[in-house]
């Protein structure tokens, strides 16, 4: 078994002892020791998925620094934390990288972008929602280290050695010789503790002090909007000085969300 299953299996362990501890409090009087006892559950939580990051992180590293291109490839549902790598790495290389949406495509596709821009790391979101064409584009590029284009137009062909970091809610609209080309990571959603224990984390290194505060944004999006979205917590917890504020914006967004 890998160090990343070992992981794995632990975060599994803590969801049944969560399980059983909720059943447990459920069963008894109120006992002063819960909420310190969820805390700790929560710090595990926090513990072992960051030593589940920091396993992928570490492959990730590895494959920057490689002297010839290798590309990796993170699946899982939304809310598992696949964007918060690419930013990072963004973070990081920012005049060597170029950022790129697929949930927004352009009627120039990603061609005109990369021939403009020529980065050394593609930073793909969403490659799933990629058109045929743009896949296609991408696969000569993995596959030959070349951009080519011929249109009645415009027609060229340029070196181009880039090093591709992608994420994908569903691989199955990848086309599979295009993911053969990466080396893919499959990550699972994150459950509801986990997502507020490690909002709480996010949360704190924006700057949010008060612990209190942090779980209060992280349940508000959860439970008010319905969903895990750390960009959600950050944007909310970034004008937000108190739990009132909290409060308005969640009605806010609620009322004007999209339907």
């Amino acid at each position: 078994m890998s160090y990343l299953s070992y992981c794995e299996a632990f975060i599994a362990l803590f969801q049944d002892i969560t399980i059983y501890w909720k059943k447990v409090s459920a069963a008894s009087a109120p006992s002063t020791e819960s909420p310190a006892l969820e805390k700790n559950v929560r710090t595990l939580y926090s513990i072992i998925l960051c030593l589940v990051a920091s396993v992928i992180k570490k492959e990730i590293v590895k494959a920057l620094d490689s002297s010839s291109p290798v590309s990796i490839l993170l699946c899982g549902p939304p809310g598992c934390g696949k964007s918060e790598f690419l930013k990072q790495i963004r973070n990081h290389f920012e005049q060597e990288s170029l950022f790129i949406d697929g949930s927004y495509g352009t009627k120039a596709g990603i061609f005109q972008i990369l021939y403009n821009k020529r980065p050394k790391y593609v930073l793909l979101d969403e490659i799933d929602k990629l058109s045929s064409p743009d896949q296609l584009a991408l696969l000569n590029l993995m596959e030959n280290g070349k951009l080519t284009k011929t249109t009645k137009s415009e027609s060229y062909e340029i070196d181009l050695e880039a090093w591709v970091f992608a994420t994908a809610n569903n691989e199955q609209k990848i086309l599979e010789p295009l993911l053969d080309r990466f080396e893919a990571y499959y990550l699972t959603e994150y459950t509801d503790d986990q997502f507020r224990a490690i909002a709480a984390k996010r949360l704190k290194q924006e700057g949010i002090e008060n612990e209190e505060l942090a779980l209060f944004i992280a349940n508000a999006v959860l439970r008010g909007l319905g969903r895990k979205s750390f960009r959600d917590a950050i944007r909310i917890a970034r004008k937000s000085k108190t739990i009132q504020d909290v409060e308005e914006t969640i009605q806010t967004l609620r009322k004007y969300d999209r339907k």
